[in-house]
């Protein structure tokens, strides 16, 4: 019996396509949308550390989870070490710069409503 890992069943083929198919640009794409939804919904913390600390590292978490899932979901972690930070870092930029604007947008407009109210 032979122990590869080339012969072992790959899991989640489809979400692995979708994942290997991510480019830089998609990518932080990606990672910045979903960092924007998640500060408009956290922008309503009363707590401004806890409201920004989440904006600022949601993004990181984000970026690192999507560049090692397809590993996490059974590829082949041969390069993806190599290129991690070529990839992590613009995604984490992107995804911070997307979580700043919104929180920053979301919080004006719930000062400004506030004192119209």
């Amino acid at each position: 019996m032979e122990d590869s890992v080339e012969s072992l069943p790959r899991l989640g083929t489809p979400v692995l396509d979708f994942l290997n198919s991510l480019s830089l640009q998609s990518g932080a794409l990606v990672v910045a949308i979903a960092s924007a939804i998640l500060s408009v919904l956290v922008a309503r913390l009363r707590v401004t550390v806890a409201r920004w600390t989440v904006a600022v590292t949601t993004p990181l978490v984000l970026a690192y989870s999507l560049y090692w899932l397809p590993v996490w979901l059974g590829d082949s972690p041969m390069e993806y070490r190599a290129w991690a930070p070529l990839f992590i870092v613009p995604w984490y930029v992107a995804g911070v710069m997307a979580s700043v604007a919104a929180m920053l947008i979301v919080t004006r407009l719930v000062v400004h409503t506030a004192k119209n109210a």
